[in-house]
């Protein structure tokens, strides 16, 4: 069971600059009203999605114990980014626990340095929670490729040592 939101787990280092983001676990459901307008933002860049989330099951898994949302703020508290992370055993082999990433943005004037900064934080957040269980991450390399094809995102994570596992079809 995930402890997500236990307040004796030790807090991450928080960067002291005025311009720096501030990440931690929250709750969906404290956060919902300020998750909600910027999931709009998300989808309104990734133009081939419908904005209709499940909140019910959404809110569902967190009863569960099993959806965590790692956030980044600002240092006057707004949030300016998300990460949705569901844990679950692998089907195939109870003993194999994964961290899949589904949701995750993060406002595009936040990018760059400290978007990097911001996908290391997750990764060493999981780590943290359950040592030694597997992030499977997915990316839409539809979404801002470059000349290879290549998201800035599944860039960024072949940095921290993710592979590609895959191609992702649909109809």
């Amino acid at each position: 069971m995930m402890e997500h939101v236990d307040p004796r787990q030790l807090k991450p280092p928080q960067p002291s600059g005025p311009d720096r983001l501030r990440c931690d676990w929250e709750r969906l459901s404290a956060i919902a009203h300020e998750v909600a307008p910027l999931a709009r933002r998300h989808y309104a860049e990734m133009v081939d999605h419908l904005f209709d989330p499940n909140w019910d099951e959404l809110f569902a898994l967190e009863r569960m114990g099993v959806l965590g949302v790692w956030t980044a703020r600002t240092v006057d508290r707004t949030l300016v980014g998300y990460t949705f992370c569901f844990w679950r055993n692998w089907l195939w082999s109870r003993e194999v626990r994964y961290c899949c990433i589904d949701a995750c943005y993060l406002a595009p004037e936040w990018r760059g340095d400290l978007g990097y900064r911001y996908v290391k934080s997750i990764v060493a957040a999981v780590g943290r929670i359950e040592p030694g269980a597997r992030v499977r991450w997915e990316t839409n390399d539809m979404f801002e490729p470059d000349a290879h094809g290549r998201s800035r995102l599944a860039k960024l994570l072949e940095r921290f040592n993710f592979r590609q596992v895959g191609t992702v079809m649909r109809k």
